[in-house]
């Protein structure tokens, strides 16, 4: 394969172990990073610096799979900064070097190959690199499982970046790449190797979207290969079948309508997979459903079923106990209080200087509770009150459990109220003066997330709880509530304080000039929690402070 002046180049002994020892440096945990980044930018200026790399990473036998590694992206970075303005004869040699080791036994080594291409690929593109596919087909025939793994792992990376790229016609080749990859792949699905069946699921997916031709003539056999691998052993191949089927309700909802209700009694199975990822990709299904006003028919004789699945995920799960146990106080490092979707979206701006700190990802980040609570959300405002009858009962059973092993019942049973807030409104309504007055005492439990859930969940129901004020006992229950959030803005957990103020910032919305005769006591609790927080909640803080002054205008300055 290597023709010319590519054959000819040949590496100095000398030039190799210097290399060798800088990129040993660069791996090696303690080391003066920039006195090498200082030797690789003057390596840089030898034309035939990237050729010592890809010789490394493809014939470095005797080196460690690290130092191959180490070369191997350096070189991916190289070329994606400078591979057209390099010596062809350079060009023809990575190329040429690259294609022999898509199946390198050395998984590692495999799997930096597989990134290399896929990121000269995608500068060269198909016309560029005719070769690259004829050694791929190869690989895929060979019945060689190394080789088959590495060229699968090659085309899922390409198919991630740019699967419209291999859907084109290319001079000198018979046919368009994904028409002859198409039906390997789909013959992978019955692979008795996990790693296979994986990479072919995840590179077919890649194409829901765009659809050529190769996979809308093989749709029957790719959906037949779903229902098959909903029950593969291997969860990250069931994630897989899940994500598959969200993909096509959202943007092909006509190819699974014949299909749905066998996918819908599936996914409703995936819902309870005993893998929390797989649990949590099927959970999309219900939102992705309703978003694509799929007719709402076809999910209601799930609703038995699928409620109280939806509500048994909203129940942290033990390995979330330590949340609980952790010792309320100030300087405990923040834990997961996951809420539903993110308070208001508009609540958070997020922290336009950059500055936000690392421990938001981990409380906002997306999960099966709030996917579920999402879903549940999603529901009640496509069916509405009917969905009472099945949540109903579930949620008394669980807030009638009063004892301390059950609190996460009775905090999902919390969740699942605020959930419903917008959808069952009209069902809930000659129920809410005694449900809220259940959810007050709550704001003080004992355990900080049924305060910060009970806080997030009055919150939504601000409205009628500001409408109520012109009723007996109205004013009453909204100073509860008032000097209830206003307590837990000054509780001693930092999610309960960043629950409180945003609850109390959408209260503030509602109720604008009713807070004037309470303006004082809110002003010296704002200002009482403004002298002990921390970074992260000074800035829900200022939030529920600058709508304080949206909602009650110039009064502020009389205080």
């Amino acid at each position: 394969m290597a023709t010319g002046a590519a054959a000819l180049w040949q590496p100095q002994e000398e030039g190799l172990r210097e290399i060798c020892a800088v990129l040993e440096a660069h791996i090696s945990p303690n080391s003066d990073q920039a006195r090498i980044w200082q030797q690789l930018q003057h390596y840089a200026q030898f034309p035939d610096f990237n050729n010592y790399l890809v010789f490394l990473l493809a014939r470095g036998q005797g080196k460690s799979f690290e130092v191959r590694q180490a070369a191997g992206l350096l070189l991916k970075n190289n070329l994606r900064a400078a591979f057209v303005s390099m010596p062809p004869s350079s060009q023809q040699y990575i190329k040429s070097e690259l294609l022999p080791c898509i199946g390198a036994t050395n998984r590692a080594i495999r799997s930096t190959v597989g990134t290399v291409i896929s990121v000269l690929f995608q500068i060269v593109g198909v016309t560029g690199w005719i070769e690259l596919f004829q050694a791929l087909h190869q690989c895929l025939d060979s019945n060689d499982l190394d080789h088959m793994e590495g060229a699968m792992d090659a085309i899922y990376k390409i198919c991630e970046d740019v699967p419209e790229e291999l859907d084109v016609d290319v001079p000198g080749l018979s046919e368009r790449p994904i028409n002859v990859f198409m039906p390997r792949m789909l013959q992978f699905f019955q692979s008795p190797h996990a790693s296979l069946r994986k990479l072919s699921l995840g590179c077919i997916n890649q194409y829901i979207v765009v659809m050529p031709s190769a996979l809308y003539m093989a749709m029957d056999q790719y959906l037949q290969g779903l229902f098959v691998l909903v029950k593969d052993p291997s969860a990250d191949v069931r994630k897989l079948v899940c994500s598959a089927w969200v993909q096509l309700v959202e943007v092909r909802p006509s190819i699974l309508e014949p299909h749905l209700k066998n996918v819908t009694e599936l996914i409703l199975q995936a819902n309870k997979d005993s893998d929390d990822e797989v649990a949590l990709e099927a959970c999309e299904f219900w939102s992705a459903y309703c978003d694509v006003s799929m007719p709402p028919e076809g999910l209601r004789e799930f609703l038995p079923r699928l409620i109280p699945t939806l509500v048994s995920n909203m129940v942290y799960t033990d390995d979330d106990e330590s949340l609980a146990d952790a010792e309320e106080d100030e300087s405990f490092p923040d834990r997961d209080q996951d809420l539903k979707p993110r308070f208001h979206a508009s609540r958070l701006h997020g922290s336009e200087n950059g500055e936000d700190d690392d421990d938001d990802d981990a409380v906002n980040a997306w999960n099966l509770r709030k996917c579920s609570a999402a879903g549940l959300d999603v529901l009640s405002n496509v069916f509405g009150d009917d969905i009472l009858p099945t949540l109903m009962p579930l949620i008394q059973q669980n807030l009638a459990r009063t004892d301390d092993e059950s609190w996460k019942e009775r905090e999902a049973a919390v969740l699942s109220i605020g959930a419903i807030a917008e959808g069952c409104i009209t069902g809930l309504y000659p129920h809410l003066p005694q449900m809220v007055a259940f959810l007050i005492p709550l704001l003080d439990d004992k355990f900080p997330l049924i305060r910060s859930i009970t806080c997030w969940t009055l919150s939504r129901y601000s409205k009628f709880i500001v409408q109520s004020l012109g009723h007996p006992n109205g004013r009453e229950q909204f100073d509860k509530i008032l000097m209830g959030l206003l307590r837990r803005i000054l509780d001693t957990n930092k999610r309960v304080q960043e629950a409180a103020c945003s609850a109390f910032a959408t209260l503030e919305e509602e109720a604008a000039e009713e807070l004037v005769p309470r303006l004082e006591v809110i002003l010296q609790h704002l200002m009482c929690a403004y002298g002990k927080y921390q970074r992260r909640n000074l800035r829900i803080l200022y939030d529920a402070l600058g709508t304080l002054a949206d909602a009650v205008g110039a009064e502020l300055n009389q205080a």
